[in-house]
C-alpha cells in the first residue's frame, strides 16, 4: 500500500553540505531489539544508497555506533527490505541512517520510501546454499501430499527418512561453518560457486541481487559473502549462456598480483565463441602489439545456485584504476580550482550512445562518456571533452591533416593507435570500427585508443560478413560513421608506414604469428577438461549467434583458429607497407 516510486527526497549533492549525510528518526516511546529498513528507489537511474550507517541517541548529543545496513536491489523504482541490526540490550529515542555509499560511488542519494521497520530474528538462514538436499526432501514431500494413504509404502517412507537425514546432515554442516558438501572442484580449472540470498535466478541486467561466493582450488576454499551479481551485455544477454556482472562489498585482489583492486568484475560466458578463448587470444595480441592495458582472461567452472552453467572467463570491468585504465579518475564534483583536463574514459561509435551522457561531434559520430561518471560530471566537463573531441575530428579533416604538426597525428599518442589498430586488424574483428574504446589523462593532450573489448566474434567467426582472410576491417567491417576517421588516415602515408612499421616488426622480429598460436595451444590445453564439460549442458555444434563455421569437435574449432591466424597474417603482411 505504500509503495510509491514517484514521491521524492534527496540528501544534498551539489558538494554544499561536507559532512556525512543522514536520516534521522526520532521515536514517541524508545525502541530496542533488532531494526531493519524498507525503502523503495526513486525512478532514477544512479545514485541510490546501497550502505548506512546506524547511530543511536537518548539525547541527541551523544551517539552509539550499532552497525550498518546494506540495501540492496539498487536500481529504479525498486523495492526492498534489510537485514536487521542488532541494537543490542539498549533502547534509543532517536536512530540516525547515515549514508556510507551508494551505487554511483558517492556518498548522497535518495529515496522514494524510507521506513524502519522492528525484526524478528529467528537465526540465519541456510536453505539457499541446501542446493538439491533441499530440492530433493521439497520433492519427496510434495509428492507425498498427493498421494493416496495405500500408496505409501515402506519403500517411500524409507527414501523420505534418507533424504530428510542427509538434509539435517548438510544443515548442521552449515551450521558448524562448513561449505556445502556438493561444492568441489570440476576439473583443473578453479570452481566458482554463487548462491543468490534467496536461491532465485539472475534475470535481469540491471536489477542486482545479493549473493555469496565460493572458490575452490587445490584443496583450498576461499568464501567471500555480501557480493551483488546481475545480467550484462547487449546480444549476448539473449543467448541461453549469459554473461554475468559481480560486484564486491569491498575492493578485491580478485585475480591476485598483477590484477585490478576493484568491486567490479565480469563472468564472461563467450557463448558465441565455440573455442571458449577468442577474447583471451585478442588481449594476448593486444599485449604483445603494446596496448598498455588489455582485459583479464582467467577461467573458471561456474555454478549459479546448485546448477553447473559452464567455463566461464573471469575478466575485468572497464573502469578507471591502477592495472585497468591507469589515469587520473575526476571521482567528485569539480570546482573552480579543478583540472578537469582529464581523466575521461569514451565509447566512440552507435553503443556509445547508451550511455547517459553522451553527444555527437561535428561529422555526426556518436561519443559516450563512461567516465566521469554522470552523476558528477558537469556541463563545463562535458563541454572541455566534447571540444577536444571535435578537435581532434577535424584536425583528422583538415586540408593538412598529413602535416606533422597541424594534422590529427600530432593528437594522438600513435603506439596506442597502431596497437590497437593493429589488434582490430589481425583478429578480424567486425565489431572493432563500431565500438571503439579510448581516453585522455589528465594534463595531456593526446587520445589514446583502446582498451581493446568484445571479440567474441573476431577471428572469422562471423556468417553476417562471411569469409575475412583477406580482407580488412577498415574496408568490411561494421560501422555505422565512427570508421570515417580510420578511413581518413589509412590514406595518409604516415599512419600506414606506422602501423605497417609495428606490424612488421612484430611479425618478423617479435614472432607474433609463432607466438599467437603457440599461445593458442596452451590456453586449449589449459582448459580442455573444463571445455569438455562445458559442451556436456551446451551443443558444441549448434549455432548461438554468429557462427561462420560449426564443428563437431573442440578441436576442430582450435585447428580453424589457428589456421586463420597464419593465413590472416600472411594476408596483412602484403597490405601493410614494410618502409
Amino acid at each position: 500500500e505504500i509503495y510509491n516510486p514517484y514521491s521524492f527526497w534527496h540528501s544534498d549533492w551539489h558538494s554544499q553540505v561536507h559532512e556525512t549525510h543522514y536520516i534521522q528518526v526520532d521515536f514517541n516511546e524508545p525502541v530496542g531489539g533488532n531494526i531493519g529498513l524498507y525503502v523503495v528507489r526513486r525512478f532514477e537511474s544512479g545514485n541510490h544508497v546501497t550502505l548506512m550507517g546506524v547511530l543511536g541517541s537518548n539525547n541527541n548529543s551523544q551517539w552509539d555506533d550499532l552497525g550498518e545496513i546494506v540495501l540492496g536491489n539498487a536500481s529504479s523504482g525498486q523495492e526492498f527490505t534489510s537485514d536487521p541490526v542488532s541494537l543490542g540490550d539498549n533502547k534509543y529515542k532517536s536512530l540516525r541512517f547515515t549514508i556510507l555509499e551508494n551505487s554511483s560511488g558517492n556518498h548522497f542519494g535518495h529515496f522514494a520510501e524510507f521506513f524502519p521497520t522492528h525484526v524478528t530474528v529467528y537465526g540465519p538462514s541456510y536453505i539457499a546454499d541446501m542446493g538439491h538436499y533441499a530440492t530433493r526432501l521439497r520433492v519427496l514431500i510434495d509428492e507425498g501430499d498427493i498421494m493416496a494413504d495405500g500408496d505409501i509404502t515402506d519403500d517411500v517412507l524409507q527414501e523420505l527418512q534418507e533424504a530428510y537425514d542427509i538434509f539435517c546432515a548438510e544443515l548442521k554442516n552449515l551450521q558448524d561453518g562448513g561449505s556445502p558438501t556438493y561444492m568441489k572442484q570440476l576439473t583443473n580449472l578453479p570452481a566458482v560457486y554463487i548462491n543468490t540470498y534467496d536461491g532465485s535466478n539472475i534475470d535481469s541486467k540491471y536489477n542486482y541481487k545479493y549473493a555469496k561466493l565460493w572458490r575452490i582450488q587445490d584443496g583450498e576454499t576461499e568464501f567471500i559473502d555480501s557480493l551483488q551479481i546481475r545480467g550484462r551485455g547487449n546480444s549476448t544477454w539473449g543467448v541461453p549462456k549469459k554473461p554475468y556482472r559481480i560486484k564486491f562489498k569491498t575492493k578485491e585482489k580478485f585475480l591476485g598480483k598483477g590484477y585490478a583492486k576493484a568491486r567490479n568484475w565480469t563472468l564472461m560466458a563467450n557463448a558465441v565463441d565455440k573455442t571458449l578463448i577468442r577474447n583471451a587470444v585478442a588481449s594476448f595480441i593486444g599485449e604483445q602489439l603494446g596496448q598498455k592495458f588489455v582485459p583479464a582472461a582467467k577461467f573458471v567452472d561456474l555454478t549459479l545456485n546448485g546448477d553447473y552453467i559452464g567455463n566461464y572467463q573471469i575478466s575485468d570491468h572497464l573502469d578507471i584504476r591502477p592495472h585497468r585504465i591507469d589515469i587520473v579518475e575526476q571521482e567528485d564534483y569539480a570546482t573552480e580550482e579543478s583540472d578537469i583536463s582529464g581523466g575521461y574514459f569514451m565509447e566512440v561509435g552507435s553503443p556509445g550512445g547508451d550511455q547517459e551522457i553522451n553527444f555527437r561531434t561535428n561529422r555526426g559520430v556518436t561519443v559516450g562518456v563512461k567516465s566521469p561518471d554522470e552523476d558528477v560530471i558537469q556541463y563545463e566537463q562535458i563541454e572541455y571533452i566534447r571540444d577536444f573531441m571535435n578537435n581532434v575530428e577535424s584536425h583528422i579533416f583538415s586540408a593538412d591533416y598529413q602535416d606533422p604538426e597541424n594534422g590529427y597525428r600530432a593528437l594522438f599518442d600513435s603506439l596506442a593507435l597502431a596497437s590497437w589498430y593493429l589488434t582490430v586488424e589481425y583478429s578480424a574483428n567486425c565489431d572493432g570500427l563500431y565500438s571503439i574504446y579510448c581516453y585522455k589523462d589528465q594534463a595531456d593532450d593526446h587520445l589514446y585508443m583502446g582498451p581493446i573489448w568484445d571479440y567474441d566474434i573476431a577471428f572469422n567467426n562471423c556468417y553476417r560478413l562471411g569469409e575475412m582472410t583477406d580482407k580488412l576491417m577498415i574496408d568490411y567491417g561494421y560501422s555505422s560513421n565512427e570508421r570515417q576517421w580510420f578511413r581518413r588516415m589509412y590514406n595518409d602515408p604516415w599512419f600506414l608506414n606506422l602501423i605497417g612499421r609495428r606490424w612488421h616488426k612484430a611479425v618478423l622480429q617479435e614472432n607474433l604469428v609463432d607466438k599467437t598460436v603457440s599461445f593458442v595451444d596452451s590456453l586449449a590445453a589449459v582448459i580442455d577438461e573444463s571445455q569438455q564439460l562445458n559442451y556436456q549442458i551446451w551443443p558444441i555444434n549448434q549455432r548461438t549467434w554468429d557462427e561462420l563455421q560449426l564443428f563437431s569437435t573442440y578441436q576442430e574449432g582450435i585447428d580453424y583458429l589457428k589456421t586463420f591466424l597464419v593465413e590472416h597474417a600472411a594476408y596483412l603482411s602484403t597490405v601493410f607497407p614494410n618502409p
